[in-house]
């Protein structure tokens, strides 16, 4: 299958992966070049998210233009075998001479920004990488090394210490957290306390309102509530679950229904507006240790 077929295929994760698909696949049908770094604005790439057999690390890169711990990969330069580059790059940056796919399948979709830098003595003007991710498998016993001319150290992580080793604040939050969370619900994964989590395609049917992550965002901040990864997902399900629900109620049939305040019959119990213990305004200004006119009187606060 073509790599085009493969990301209009692909089910996007969250809005991010939605909205950056929808760019990709349009750039592909209007650029055929893409996959060559000849197309200076904009290329295709492919990485790896590496994690060992008890998903509870992953494989990470110092990268020397990034001056950063993130994950490896590299250009197409004319492979449109996207899985074939992805794994070519995890073995020439990390040197495991044994390295397999979990799954042919994309893993995630994102379009990353390159700032200008320079590169073999000559500088390389500032684009995007339309880059396709592939969850790879390594063992975390087998011998590593560097690849000089582009990083500077290679290691194994714990799950949240590699959100740490990454000083890029946007790569850490947006893509190789949900990254951890993908690869912790892919097929044979294991969560944080070591159980299987179910995908939102699995025990949950997926909402056919979908909550973008602004909303999410949004509402935590009107709650107070400061939400990780795994928790902002869990609740975009959820809310959306809750406004399919209402969908269905609006569905049903409400003629000659006729609209009710409460579920159980009520009856106000009226009686006339009188006075029956008079004016204690006396007993209560008794105790008052100063008073003006028929009231307390207090300090003056307003100059």
């Amino acid at each position: 299958m073509k790599i085009q077929e493969q990301i209009e295929q692909y089910n996007p994760w969250n809005e991010q992966e939605e909205r950056d698909k929808a760019v990709i696949l349009s750039l592909l049908a209007a650029q055929p070049d893409l996959f060559s770094r000849e197309s200076q604005t904009a290329h295709m790439s492919a990485s790896a998210w590496i994690v060992n057999k008890s998903r509870d690390k992953v494989l990470m890169a110092y990268h020397n233009i990034y001056h950063s711990w993130s994950w490896t990969g590299g250009h197409a330069d004319g492979e449109t075998d996207l899985l074939a580059v992805a794994l070519r790059e995890a073995s020439e940056e990390t040197g495991l001479t044994s390295v397999a796919a979990v799954s042919e399948d994309i893993f995630s979709l994102e379009i990353l920004t390159v700032d200008g830098h320079e590169k073999h003595g000559a500088y390389v003007p500032s684009h995007l990488h339309l880059n396709v991710t592939y969850l790879l498998e390594a063992d975390e016993d087998a011998a590593l090394r560097v690849k000089p001319d582009e990083n500077s150290g290679v290691a194994w992580f714990a799950l949240e210490d590699a959100l740490k080793a990454c000083t890029e604040p946007w790569m850490a939050e947006r893509i190789y957290r949900k990254l951890l969370e993908k690869a912790g619900m892919a097929e044979g994964g294991a969560s944080r306390t070591g159980e299987k989590k179910a995908g939102p395609s699995e025990n949950q049917a997926e909402p056919k309102n979908q909550i973008s992550d602004e909303t999410i965002e949004y509402v935590g901040i009107l709650a107070k509530l400061e939400l990780n990864g795994e928790e902002r997902g869990q609740a975009k399900q959820d809310m959306g679950a809750m406004l399919d629900y209402i969908d269905r109620l609006n569905e049903l049939d409400t003629e000659g229904v006729e609209p009710m305040s409460h579920v159980f019959p009520v009856n106000n119990v009226f009686r006339e507006d009188v006075v029956t213990n008079g004016d204690g305004s006396g007993d209560t200004l008794a105790n008052a240790p100063a008073k003006k006119d028929g009231g307390f009187k207090v300090p003056k606060t307003i100059g």
